[in-house]
């Protein structure tokens, strides 16, 4: 059975997984285990159940159509049933992302919705929800510099001095935006994803090792005429990351509060800024200046 590490955990999967570090073995303690089986069309006394997902305590199960369903156990077994004609490409992403996020859930981890630009071995994060630009943002730092480790979800150490965990070495990114980004256009598109975005392999900007937290940047879509940067407090960046935290829904009741300790220890000891974007027009280069710019800074100090 194939073995990998992604998101701090250790994996065993019988399906291949691309894009991950791979292992000789699931090293360590307690790996995540991943494997075809049977899934019930409904978890026994949920606490949250939505068209496309339940919960339970120590469980949850999420649908996803044309895909399958996954059923998530305690951190460490996820089990997946396919739909008829599931492309493994999509197999792998949805477990690669909403599988290993609610995993990490389930064991009280820190996970946000955020791809990540690593330079001078720190680690800065681009939050913000579906269609906000994270990926295009990082693509565009990118084109200036630095590595990733990872796009769309990034798991976060539990340290006073945290680190980001490596992620899958592939980014999303759609034909406007890859005109405007000469070095991703060499990138090997692996695949393409449901939104019609083109899946490429970053290997050649990947950095292959977890990398100390330097900052958070939230992106946040709003009707405001010019892009602006503010730094959070840490009442504020408390309430971000709850917001930016990934499959945030899929949380049960038995994580949470370890959850919310940990997210006010991270908002204690990292630096958050908020980012105003323009909804209308093209402000993405206005918005890497103002990252650019704030990342100097602190390094500098």
């Amino acid at each position: 059975m194939p073995s990998y590490f992604c998101h701090g955990l250790r994996i065993s999967s019988d399906v291949e997984l691309k894009g991950l570090q791979t292992l000789e073995q699931p090293r360590g303690k307690n790996p995540v285990h991943i494997a075809r089986g049977q899934v019930p069309s409904a978890l026994d006394f949920p606490t949250k159940t939505r068209r496309y997902y339940a919960v339970s305590s120590g469980k949850a199960m999420l649908c996803a159509p044309g895909v399958g369903r996954l059923l998530i156990q305690s951190g460490s077994k996820i089990t997946y049933a396919l739909d008829d004609g599931c492309d493994s490409d999509l197999l792998s992403s949805h477990i690669v992302g909403s599988g290993l996020a609610i995993a990490n859930h389930q064991r009280g981890n820190i996970v946000l919705h955020a791809s990540t630009l690593c330079r001078g071995g720190h680690a800065y994060l681009v939050c913000g929800k579906s269609g906000a630009g994270k990926s295009t943002t990082v693509a565009h730092l990118l084109e200036n510099g630095g590595s990733t480790i990872g796009d769309d979800v990034a798991a976060i150490s539990d340290a006073q001095d945290p680190y980001v965990y490596l992620g899958p070495a592939t980014t999303k990114l759609s034909r406007d935006s890859l005109a405007k980004l000469p070095m991703h256009r060499g990138f090997e598109c692996v695949g393409r994803c449901v939104s019609d975005k083109s899946i490429l392999s970053t290997r050649q900007q990947f950095s292959e090792q977890a990398a100390k937290l330097g900052a958070i940047f939230e992106l946040v879509p709003t009707d405001c005429e010019t892009a602006s940067i503010e730094r959070l407090g840490v009442r504020s960046a408390m309430m971000m990351l709850q917001v930016q935290t990934f499959r945030k829904r899929l949380i049960d009741d038995k994580s949470a509060s370890t959850l919310f300790a940990k997210w006010a220890i991270l908002a204690k000891n990292t630096n958050a800024y908020r980012i105003q974007r323009p909804k209308r027009g093209s402000t993405i280069f206005d918005v890497v200046k103002l990252i650019e710019q704030t990342i100097s800074e602190t390094t500098n100090v």
